[in-house]
């Protein structure tokens, strides 16, 4: 479950992050595709500028899905147990995370203070130490993620303290699962919602 509050400007960070990355790379993108078909040039920036923009994108989205708990998982297993079990399992496979991001954090700092040091750049002459900063900033997110859903499911799945109201709000519970609206498609809500409201009558 999604126990993040999606209204929190700090749990955007990563939405907004990405899409300006993603946004900027596509511009590039598109300019190189221009510039080689109508004026038979070809900019070696462009394409290497979008290259590192996707790589930012990529370690920023990896942060996005921690934050809304959607990374593929086999549950198989997993959801032979019942709920408390489950959430055993889900605090292990998060502190487990926060220990490789932390390990990763720690090892991308001194990337990232060794390229400065070397003034390492690419063949273009872009600092290299910013292409490395994406792993432990994002690294960093990420930890930050598994610390919210040790707290969350310790607080709400273990302890049982009651749900906050946004999660009621944007969630809606099929077949006994309580999922995020975001995750699933509207007709599907509404379908499941109006078989809720008719006794379970579709």
């Amino acid at each position: 479950m999604n126990y993040t509050n999606p209204k929190r400007f700090y749990n955007k960070i990563e939405d907004i992050l990405s899409a300006v990355a993603l946004g900027i790379a596509l511009v590039l993108l598109f300019m190189q595709v221009i510039i080689r078909f109508v004026l038979k040039l070809s900019i070696p920036t462009l394409e290497e500028y979008s290259i590192y923009l996707f790589v930012w994108y990529t370690f920023l989205t990896s942060s996005d899905a921690m934050r809304v708990n959607t990374h593929i998982r086999v549950e198989a297993v997993v959801n032979l147990f019942g709920p408390k079990v489950k959430a055993v399992i889900f605090l292990i496979t998060q502190v487990l995370n926060l220990a490789f991001c932390t390990i990763f954090t720690y090892s991308g700092i001194f990337i990232v203070l060794n390229r400065l040091s070397l003034s390492s750049q690419s063949t273009t002459g872009f600092p290299m130490w910013l292409v490395w900063l994406a792993i432990p900033f994002c690294m960093c997110l990420t930890s930050i993620r598994s610390l919210q859903y040790i707290y969350f499911t310790i607080k709400y799945d273990l302890i049982g303290k009651p749900l906050p109201e946004y999660i009621h709000n944007d969630s809606v519970e099929i077949d006994g699962i309580v999922l995020a609206k975001e995750t699933i498609f509207e007709d599907e809500v509404q379908e499941y919602e109006h078989h809720d409201k008719n006794g379970g009558e579709k």
